[in-house]
């Protein structure tokens, strides 16, 4: 339970951190891991905001924030969603954002081999343990 409630405050954490910190992407940028939205070289929480942002802004037809490659990496399992009144879709969703949470937080308990795939394993055998 303690788990879990760790878990809800880093979801609120996540939204309330402040916006602002996407960097542009430059050609000479080296590849990022899938996750890395901010393309700061971590995977955390702080990813899992801007997709939220991003997705926020494209529910309501505004522009995306992101550039193609921070979508792209922010595309942690490969599904879409596609809006039903404007056809648009996107790659990068809030369930993105929550398996970037997922394994932000299995990585912080320590665990290894952690995947966006499996994380959630992690975080519901510490919670049983």
């Amino acid at each position: 339970m303690k788990l879990l409630k760790g878990f809800a405050a880093l979801s609120a954490a996540v939204l309330l951190c402040g916006a602002g910190m996407i960097p542009a992407a430059a050609a000479d940028t080296p590849k990022y891991q899938k996750g890395d939205v901010n393309m700061d070289g971590t995977v955390n929480e702080l990813d899992a905001q801007l997709i939220m942002e991003d997705y926020t802004d494209w529910i309501l037809d505004k522009d995306h924030i992101l550039t193609e490659e921070q979508l792209a990496l922010a595309d942690v399992d490969g599904e879409s969603v596609t809006i039903p009144h404007n056809g648009n879709t996107s790659y990068a969703t809030i369930i993105d954002a929550m398996k970037i949470m997922q394994y932000s937080l299995a990585v912080n308990l320590g665990y290894e081999n952690v995947t966006f795939a499996n994380a959630w394993e992690f975080i519901a055998e510490e919670e049983n343990a």
